[in-house]
């Protein structure tokens, strides 16, 4: 009793112990984008929806700054989701090192902004 739908197959299996297992498979098609955020490029558009084909509802994101001569990094990168490409949540931060999960945000879009320091980022959606 299984069907698909939108990449996803989901069903139900009557187990021989009586128990009844329901299952889904996660889409397995994965994008990773990297790159740099500068003042030339910003805000960077990263179209999973136009890339794929459906919203992407797992992945991460990653703010790798830039590595000074000293050792030190700098470069925070902003963020903003949209479910639709048209409308989007508020902006938030990340700093050089941090990595924030993206499970259930449901996105199609992301846009990366500069924000005063050219910056590197990666990001891995499913």
């Amino acid at each position: 009793m299984a069907n698909q739908k939108r990449g996803k197959l989901a069903g139900q299996e009557l187990r021989s112990d009586g128990a009844i297992s329901t299952y889904q498979y996660v889409r397995a098609l994965n994008k990773a984008y990297e790159g740099t955020v500068t003042a030339g490029n910003s805000p960077v558009t990263i179209d999973f929806r136009g890339d794929q084909g459906w919203n992407s509802i797992q992945g991460w994101v990653t703010c790798d700054g830039q590595i000074q001569p000293d050792g030190s990094t700098i470069g925070d990168i902003q963020l903003e989701f949209s479910r639709d490409g048209t409308v989007y949540g508020d902006k938030w931060t990340l700093r050089p090192g941090e990595n924030t999960s993206v499970q259930g945000f449901d996105i199609a879009v992301i846009r990366i902004y500069h924000t005063g320091d050219d910056s590197d980022y990666r990001v891995f959606l499913i």
